[in-house]
């Protein structure tokens, strides 16, 4: 699929960013998300063994999180960030 055919009047950023939260928290991963048969969007490519760290995927929705105030949400991303850490250097 070419950019221009993207549908982007479907798109909705704040589904883009809480199912990124999903799978980075580990509450769901990429294809259970796609069982679901819903139109999915990441702000990363879910089909990586890991999320690289220097893209910083998490400072991005912990950002957008807070912003949105919701807190929870960004202490569950920043302790998934400290376990990706640890599971890139072990």
């Amino acid at each position: 699929m070419k950019l221009e055919d993207y549908p982007f009047h479907d798109y909705d950023e704040y589904t883009c960013m809480y199912n990124s939260y999903l799978v980075l928290a580990g509450h769901l991963s990429h294809t259970e998300l796609l069982e679901r048969g819903e139109n999915l969007a990441f702000i990363f490519n879910p089909t990586k063994e890991y999320i690289p760290l220097e893209d910083d995927v998490y400072e991005v929705l912990i950002d957008y999180f807070k912003n949105m105030e919701y807190y929870e949400i960004c202490t569950e991303l920043q302790e998934a960030k400290k376990l990706a850490k640890l599971l890139i250097n072990f």
